[in-house]
């Protein structure tokens, strides 16, 4: 039986390189380079370096940024 791809990226937690960005309010980044994850709408999501760093810098309440409209 094969494995999808989808499920390997899900065995990788920072080591494996399979996993990119999946910042949300960015959805052009794919960078490998993973530095913490994200609970957003109910999904682990995987953040980079560079997008987490914007992130911080950023005045987000959080409690509003997972409210679906």
């Amino acid at each position: 039986m094969r494995k999808s791809r989808k499920r390997d990226a899900k065995k990788s937690l920072n080591g494996g390189g399979f996993e990119c960005c999946m910042n949300p309010w960015n959805g052009e980044c794919r960078n490998r380079d993973i530095q913490i994850y994200i609970f957003y709408r109910r999904r682990r999501r995987p953040i980079c370096r560079s997008c987490w760093e914007e992130i911080a810098k950023g005045d987000y309440s959080w409690d509003s940024l997972g409210k679906s409209k």
